[in-house]
């Protein structure tokens, strides 16, 4: 079971081991494109590649659905990236359902850990299997990957490397519980380890990418990573005459210089500093409305020196 390009990895190595596939889940086909034409999902689509069955389900407590996976006969059922599943099938196959999460259980339990861990500061995060049970994320461990946090990931880089450390695991997972030698662990006995502090990673929101000069600078700087490249992140500059500009930050560094007042700007040297309220990050890419990517310099150049300010966007 799975629906986005995360999954994909685990499916293809699934394929490749001794493993034999019963059936591919994944979401229905959405609307996509100008044309709003159905799209199929990634994992849909090497599943078809692979020539595996593909079911899409609307509904996962529909009777039609759950008499179709209960016919299955099923050893295991794997889950990587998918929606929340009813009891009647996370319980059904006989040695129950196991689930691929990108962090370290019981740490940024919910639908976005790559991204939180980035935000909140964290050292570490890393992969775990674990046993589906009935509260979200919250099943007995079976095994861990730990990996270091360099403070320069975004989230679309971090996303990226465990996608394709996700198979490695998730194989030996299953190597483990096919030989019967191995020794789940509850989540309140991890949570006494070092960098698994129970903690939430919500569902990312457009608002919450919205930069605030009332932020830290360096939790500015880790949200500008995190949410790259969605949801973005994103501020308004108040012009002179008032009107709004809604600009994109794509990326930024800290900077050790002379505070800047929070919501002012600097300017120097052709380059674009946002004073929060304890320091300074100087902007390196931005993006403003209808206009591609571009460098902080490019973007000042068409400012022409008029006087600008900056506050939270209210979208």
């Amino acid at each position: 079971m799975g629906t986005p390009d995360f999954a994909v990895p685990c499916l293809e190595a699934l394929h490749q081991s001794h493993h034999s596939i019963a059936a591919v889940i994944t979401a229905p086909d959405k609307p996509a494109g100008r044309g709003r034409s159905p799209q199929a999902s990634p994992v849909k689509q090497k599943a078809l590649e692979l020539g595996l069955p593909v079911h899409q389900p609307t509904n996962l407590k529909s009777l039609e659905f759950v008499d179709f996976f209960h016919g299955l006969g099923l050893d295991l059922n794997v889950v990587v990236a998918f929606r929340m599943l009813p009891e009647k099938i996370w319980s059904a196959p006989r040695m129950g359902t196991v689930n691929l999460h990108a962090s370290l259980l019981p740490a940024f339990r919910g639908a976005a850990p790559i991204q939180w861990a980035i935000a909140q500061g964290a050292e570490k995060t890393g992969l775990s299997t674990f046993r589906l049970a009935h509260a979200i994320d919250t099943g007995d461990v079976l095994l861990q990957k730990e990996m270091a946090l360099n403070g320069s990931e975004t989230g679309g880089s971090l996303y990226a490397q465990m996608m394709h450390l996700g198979p490695k695991l998730l194989l030996e997972t299953l190597d483990l519980l096919e030989s019967g030698k191995f020794k789940a662990t509850s989540q309140s006995e991890l949570a006494k380890l070092p960098h698994r502090n129970p903690s939430e990673a919500p569902k990312l929101e457009k608002a919450q990418g919205c930069l605030s000069p009332e932020f830290s600078a360096n939790e500015a700087e880790r949200f500008i990573r995190a949410f790259y490249p969605f949801p973005g992140t994103r501020l308004q500059l108040c012009m002179d005459d008032e009107s709004l500009l809604e600009l994109k930050v794509h990326a930024a560094e800290l900077v050790d210089l002379p505070k800047v007042l929070p919501g002012s700007i600097g300017i120097a040297h052709e380059e674009l500093f946002l004073g929060f309220k304890d320091g300074v990050l100087r902007l390196a890419q931005v993006q403003a409305p209808g206009k591609k990517a571009m460098s902080a310099s490019d973007f000042l150049r068409g400012l022409r020196n008029r006087p600008v300010r900056w506050q939270k966007s209210t979208h």
